[in-house]
This record gives C-alpha cells, sequence and structure tokens, in this order.
C-alpha cells in the first residue's frame, strides 16, 4: 500500500505537521486581536504551566507503544489498554495536583495571581488529553500514519472552532480554557476510539505483568525490563 512505505508516512506526516502549524498560528492571529494583553499573557501561561508539568508524569509512556505495538498480532488491544490506564493515572495525579492547591503554586511560580482560577477550569485537561498523547505511536506502529495526519489536522480545526468561537462572545481567557477542555475532550474521544479499531485482537483485560513492562520502559530510572 502506498501508506506503508517510509517515504510517503514522511510526506503524508509532514504536510499534516504543515497544516496544523497553520491552524495553530491562526488561533493566535485571532486571540491576539481579542484578548488585551493582560489576558492573552494568562491563556498562554495557563497552557505553558500544563507542558511545564506534563514530562514529570507522562515519562515515556506516550511513546512506548512504538516499542511494544510493531509486529504485535496476538494481544495489541491488551498493550494498549494498559498503556491508556497508566496515562489516564498520570493524567489524574495532575489533576489531583491542580485541585489539591498546584494551580496556585504554579501562579506564584508564573508571577501571575489571575492564573489560579483559570488553572482550575484546566484541572479535566490531563484525564483527557494524555490518554490521548499515545495516538500517534498507536497508529504509527499500526501503519496507520494517513489517519494521524488526518486526525492531527482535524483536532486542531476542532480546537480552533470551540477556542474561537466562545471567545468571540466572551473574551476572556476561561472562555478560551473551556474551550480547550471541551475540544480535548472530544478530540480524546475520537483519539481513542481510532487507538482500538487500529488494535482489533488480544483481551480488555489489563495484566500486571504488561504494566510493569510499560513502566520499566517509560521510566528511565530503571534499567531494560
Amino acid at each position: 500500500m502506498l501508506f506503508e512505505s517510509r517515504s510517503a508516512k514522511v510526506l503524508v506526516l509532514s504536510s499534516g505537521q504543515a497544516l496544523t502549524a497553520l491552524v495553530g498560528i491562526a488561533s493566535m492571529v485571532i486571540l491576539t486581536r481579542v484578548f488585551s494583553k493582560a489576558d492573552y499573557a494568562t491563556y498562554r501561561q495557563t497552557l505553558l504551566a500544563f507542558t511545564f508539568a506534563v514530562p514529570f508524569v507522562t515519562l515515556g509512556l506516550d511513546r512506548s507503544l512504538y516499542f511494544f505495538l510493531p509486529g504485535e498480532n496476538d494481544k495489541p488491544r491488551t498493550w494498549l489498554v494498559e498503556n491508556l490506564l497508566l496515562l489516564f493515572a498520570a493524567g489524574a495525579a495532575l489533576s489531583l495536583f491542580i485541585l489539591l492547591g498546584g494551580n496556585h503554586l504554579l501562579a506564584k511560580r508564573l508571577n501571575n495571581p489571575d492564573l489560579a482560577p483559570v488553572l482550575l477550569l484546566l484541572a479535566p485537561y490531563p484525564l483527557f488529553i494524555l490518554p490521548a498523547s499515545s495516538m500517534s505511536g498507536c497508529l504509527m506502529a499500526r501503519n496507520r500514519t494517513e489517519q494521524v495526519a488526518g486526525f492531527n489536522v482535524g483536532s486542531r480545526l476542532v480546537m480552533l472552532l470551540l477556542v474561537v468561537l466562545p471567545v468571540l462572545i466572551w473574551p476572556t481567557p476561561t472562555a478560551a480554557i473551556g474551550g480547550t477542555v471541551l475540544g480535548a475532550a472530544i478530540t480524546s474521544i475520537i483519539a481513542i476510539l481510532l487507538m482500538f479499531r487500529a488494535c482489533p485482537t488480544g483481551s480488555w483485560r489489563p495484566t500486571r505483568s504488561g504494566i510493569k513492562a510499560q513502566l520499566w520502559f517509560a521510566v528511565p530510572f530503571f534499567p531494560s525490563y
């Protein structure tokens, strides 16, 4: 098939990344025109705080399926379930951190008191976006390159609409973050459905050995499992 060649995969992914970059630029242009300087800074800092915290909870879990899924015919679904459970737990840890005072800590660290209440709105975001972060690894490992590119473009367009449209009515950072969380919920559901369609065989029940193997692969403090 066309998409099984390496050159085709590179072309498809590069095209998708170029289109998603254009969507990101369009979003930035619109928000900078609608928001005041302070509101735009609060919105960007909210996402920056999340981006800063994510590597501490995900480690390499979002990339482990690149290792475990290629060539796997017996239980790809089991590996996927185990991976999603671990990432959901990481998202829950980050959400709890925000809800239990981490929003004030990050607001103080970024020297912006207005950030604390907006970060509370972002608390559900990790529960959606972290499990979906394995989508590229999963679909690439299952030779679904075209779906990765299509999802990346489509999800960016959804996020653009759900962030920009509320802001045009209520030009506040809370409206933008609310749209961001809603967009993450919608696109993450689609990502998970695509992943399970790519992994149709194997048990739905996670195993202790599989979870341990992925943790040992993802956490740099341990030797290879």
